[in-house]
């Protein structure tokens, strides 16, 4: 037997005032004193347990274990590398996926490898054949570290394809050809990838966001939009992106249901760890100068209810402002990068 009305309108209005109000926590991540080393930012774990820096002219690498307060440093010049850029983290970050280059016989090559911090072991998974071989965008380790989805022209003249490669680097899956895409995320359970195609040959571009299943290897349009900030809920059935007309959405991963959450121009999306808010970024830019010069973060319900300003942050990109994470479903904490 249903729940009588006024009690059900009672109950609701109940849950939300005893809902929990989303705190912050800021946390200060200081840039390591490093003898002769000058460090900038290069990348973090998602769990922001390590953060990454480099000196590219004394060609080395410093890990900050932030929990542990201690450092490792690593020279890669040692190997010959003249030029390093890293692309992700694996999940538990412990291993480096990085694309480095280096000089043979007077040519260029490029490399893609893997990097085990603990270890000091270095793995080559790709061996780009000849200078036009080239990495269109940063690859992606998959939630459990046995696949890397990348998109680029991997052979002369092959033309720009999307793969998907094995942790080992002998499985290579050519699973779509696009000239113009951006924007890979991978779902929390590694069922799905989201990425964009983009239309058009002049600005303003029109992007057109898309699901990929890994399982059944099928592609589906899911929504004009989706620019470069989306992200999948816990459960991997929705996601959320900015629409074309520069609001926040939320949709269903299959395509069948839609809604506007904020009608401001996200980015950064992360969930609460039970899937019921959505924390998002949002900043006031100067078109003139194309910086940023207010910025804040923001929360809401996934219904769309309850939109806060919770906190301003330092406007630019990082190093200032290096990112956030849930604590839990009540607690938000900042990462703030403290230069020396």
């Amino acid at each position: 037997m249903g729940m009588p009305l006024t009690l059900a309108v009672f109950y609701s209005i109940l849950i939300a005032f005893n809902s929990p109000k989303v705190k912050v926590e800021e946390k200060l991540v200081r840039v390591p004193e490093v003898r002769d080393l000058n460090l900038e930012f290069l990348a973090h774990s998602s769990d922001y347990s390590v953060v990454a820096f480099v000196d590219r002219t004394k060609a080395t690498i410093c890990f900050l274990y932030s929990e542990k307060d201690s450092i490792y440093l690593w020279n890669y010049g040692l190997l010959g590398y003249k030029r390093i850029h890293i692309a992700d983290f694996s999940s538990d970050g412990s291993e480096i996926i990085y694309m480095y280059s280096f000089q043979k016989f007077g040519d260029w090559e490029k490399k893609l490898a893997i990097y085990n911090i603990s270890q000091n072991k270095t793995e080559t998974l790709l061996s780009f054949e000849g200078a036009r071989g080239i990495i269109a965008s940063p690859p992606r380790f998959s939630p459990d570290g046995k696949w890397i989805a990348l998109f680029g022209e991997l052979a002369p003249e092959e033309g720009y394809y999307f793969w998907l490669v094995s942790r080992s680097g002998r499985i290579k899956k050519k699973i779509g050809k696009w000239k113009k895409w951006q924007g890979l995320v991978w779902s929390n359970t590694g069922r799905y990838i989201a990425y964009n195609r983009i239309e058009g040959e002049r600005a303003p571009f029109r992007p057109y966001l898309w699901i990929y299943d890994v399982e059944k290897d099928t592609h589906w349009l899911l929504a004009e939009g989706g620019d470069l900030w989306k992200s999948f809920s816990p459960d991997d059935k929705w996601i959320v992106f900015n629409s074309k007309e520069g609001n926040v959405w939320l949709g269903k991963v299959d395509g069948s249901e839609f809604r506007t959450l904020a009608r401001l121009l996200g980015s950064d999306y992360e969930w609460s760890p039970d899937g019921q808010k959505i924390a998002f970024y949002w900043a006031k830019v100067d078109p003139i100068r194309d910086k940023e010069t207010e910025a804040y973060l923001y929360v809401v319900n996934i219904d769309g209810t309850d939109l806060r300003r919770l906190a301003e942050l330092p406007p630019g990109l990082m190093p200032a402002r290096l990112g956030y994470r849930w604590k839990d479903n009540s607690t938000i904490i900042v990462y703030e990068l403290k230069q020396r």
